[in-house]
């Protein structure tokens, strides 16, 4: 890739005529930097600003885009590498940006981007520090283990996803190897309700009710009382308070008395110190400070796959990832979506918990899978899974990241569903985000018989931009019958819902 040095040889432009493209502005000229442009989205409103025309970004014609340096004047710096990459589609190599230290972007070179973009907010414009262009992906192409806090000699102590946090066995084996965010809903629930999240109690006391009858055994202080059940949720009341408190003072606490987890050969940790983490899940939080033995975090970093894996997304080209990839390397790979809060797999899983609707033994297809990330959650609790991703780049890198993750059971198709023979009945089809484009380009009613003609029973499903008329359309042209809302949802720029369709 070619490199380059800031001079006064080249044509500036600035994108984004806001109150920092004009201080960017001044100081360039203040300098004797030609500033030939604005490129801003609302070029139509403001035409010009400081007597430089503003241009729509497509619109800008340059005879030499390789003498043109784009300079990126927004405030919100991690949007930056998002527009960078995009005036790399329109033909620009050379663009100054800022990266912002915390999302994983900050490999070498772009650190000299960085600190290049620095001086030239202070109006000190650095010409000896060599540039490299900028490619489309080059923030894709970063790896860095992000999850290790410390390690001693025997011991490491990490952030561990919740989606990788699992029951363990108590002296029974109740409930072992159980998703947490599955078996421990009504906890949380009364932990959001504390914290004034949940609008109702009723809801969230009548199942934790039931929660706690038929969990007393392991609670023996209390009696199946009234009283005892009172009591129950008077002691939970002063540890949420506790925890709120030093959380409040940061994070320090939960990393230095971490919860204590150990890998299961399935591709998960158990864990025994469930109450932390219903509270971290309560508050919103993904990721949580947990403490294992180095050969256990070894295996879940599973080196033998990791680097193949790597290989494949840089060499693919592949696009930022549509949900989290649980991994140490890739906690700083770009996500568009179910990175923070109640992300849609929670919902889900809340939702089938309600309801009674265990996965394990189900056969499960997932459309439009991407990366597999809720594929990978579904094998995990023991469903049998059939993936199906139209885009090349995106089904070879899922099944890398399904082997690195321990999820090569997945049975993974490439092709469009409309294409792809279908030969199995599957209890369940998710399909999140996928119908509503064949439902715009007017093949929605050939799309919808078909995924009803091998589901049998749910059909798991999220609008795009219309939910009632894709949710109208769905029930007149196919063989479900009932519909229940799980929720609102918002991604990728549109407000959606979320909800179940039913054969019966």
């Amino acid at each position: 890739m070619k490199t380059y040095k800031l001079s006064k040889e080249y044509t500036y432009v600035i994108y984004g005529a806001a109150f920092l493209g004009v201080q960017i502005l001044t100081g360039l000229r203040n300098s004797g930097y030609n500033v030939n442009a604005f490129l801003d989205k609302r070029a139509s409103e403001l035409k010009e600003v400081e007597g430089v025309k503003v241009y729509e970004p497509q619109s800008y014609k340059s005879d030499n885009k390789e003498n043109v340096v784009v300079i990126v004047a927004v405030t919100t710096t991690f949007e930056h590498p998002k527009i960078a990459t995009y005036l790399r589609t329109l033909g620009y190599h050379k663009i100054i940006c800022k990266m912002d230290e915390n999302a994983g972007l900050v490999a070498d070179n772009l650190k000299k981007i960085a600190y290049a973009y620095d001086k030239i907010l202070e109006s000190d414009i650095d010409e000896n520090v060599e540039l490299r262009e900028w490619m489309a992906s080059d923030e894709l192409y970063y790896f860095k283990d992000y999850a290790l806090i410390t390690e001693d000699c025997n011991y490491i102590v990490a952030y561990i996803p919740v989606e990788l946090c699992y029951t363990g066995k108590d002296d029974k084996g109740k409930d072992a190897d159980t998703l947490i965010l599955y078996s421990q809903i009504d906890m949380i629930d009364l932990y959001k309700f504390f914290d004034g999240h949940l609008d109702s109690s009723e809801g969230t006391i009548n199942f934790l009710k039931k929660y706690f009858y038929e969990n007393t055994d392991k609670y023996c202080s209390f009696n199946r009382t009234e009283q005892g059940f009172h009591d129950f949720v008077v002691s939970n009341y002063e540890f949420y308070s506790k925890m709120s408190y030093l959380a409040n003072m940061g994070m320090s606490f939960f990393i230095d008395n971490p919860i204590s987890v150990y890998w299961n050969d399935k591709g998960y940790f158990n864990i025994d110190d469930i109450s932390k983490v219903n509270f971290i899940i309560a508050k919103g939080l993904r990721y949580i400070p947990a403490k294992m033995e180095k050969e256990d975090y070894m295996k879940w970093k599973n080196q033998e796959k990791l680097q193949a894996c790597e290989k494949c997304i840089v060499e693919m080209n592949c696009l930022p990832a549509y949900a989290p990839i649980l991994h140490p390397n890739f906690m700083g790979y770009p996500t568009k979506r179910d990175t923070i809060g109640n992300t849609r797999l929670s919902r889900i899983m809340k939702y089938l918990y309600r309801k009674g609707y265990e996965l394990k033994g189900k056969k499960i297809i997932d459309i439009g899978a991407y990366y597999s990330f809720f594929a990978q959650a579904f094998q995990r609790q023991g469903a049998d899974v059939t993936t199906i991703e139209v885009f090349e780049s995106s089904y070879e890198a899922g099944k890398k990241i399904n082997d690195l993750l321990r999820c090569s059971q997945i049975n993974a198709l490439q092709g469009d569903i409309m294409t792809t023979e279908i030969k199995d009945k599957f209890d369940v089809t998710n399909l999140l985000t996928v119908f509503y484009p064949y439902f715009q380009e007017g093949r929605g009613k050939n799309f919808i018989k078909k995924v009803s003609d091998f589901t049998n029973y749910m059909l798991i499903w999220e609008s795009g931009g219309n939910a009632q008329e894709e949710i109208q359309f769905i029930l007149e042209n196919s063989d479900f019958i009932r519909y229940e809302k799980i929720g609102e949802t918002y991604g990728t720029g549109l407000l959606r819902e979320m909800g179940v369709f039913y054969k019966k």
